[in-house]
């Protein structure tokens, strides 16, 4: 379902989301372990248009689906730490972290806004919560070739 995220029919890409979604949808309460691994596979996929459903649509879905209604940041990271575990929050909140600096513009733009539009926010303690996740993310980064880089052109065509 990821690789058709990135196929070159929208209407392929369209159908590869909603299916997704759905899958979000329906699993993100009781199959959470079976759910993540392919997500955050995604996050750092080589091409940009997964990484940015990953993370914009199927990983910002199943936060809001862990959070519940929430506005408040310390209920909102109770509630991912309830659902998900500690480890795994701050696993994930390093690979957020690290996408912000993405080489593709609309994966960084969605690595700013798009997960916190959910109530999933960085807290003041995100350094000394997730310093250690965030280093084992930089050294796995570190270890795979350099991405290609693309033009905001070459993203555009694809």
């Amino acid at each position: 379902m990821l690789q058709g995220l990135s196929d070159e029919a929208e209407a392929v890409r369209e159908i590869s989301l909603r299916a997704g979604q759905s899958i979000v949808n329906q699993y993100a309460t009781t199959s959470l372990a079976q759910l993540l691994p392919p997500l955050e596979a995604g996050l750092f996929d080589d091409n940009w248009r997964i990484r940015q459903s990953a993370l914009s649509k199927l990983l910002g879905d199943l936060l809001a689906k862990i959070i519940g209604k929430t506005e408040d940041t310390e209920a909102s990271n109770l509630a991912v730490i309830k659902g998900l575990g500690r480890e795994k929050r701050d696993k994930i909140l390093a690979a957020l972290y690290i996408i912000r600096q993405d080489t593709s513009s609309q994966v960084r733009q969605k690595g700013s806004v798009g997960v916190e539009e959910c109530g999933f926010k960085y807290s003041k303690d995100f350094e000394r919560d997730s310093a250690n996740s965030y280093k084992q993310h930089y050294l796995l980064l570190s270890g795979k070739p350099e991405p290609r880089q693309e033009t905001s052109s070459q993203q555009n065509t694809r």
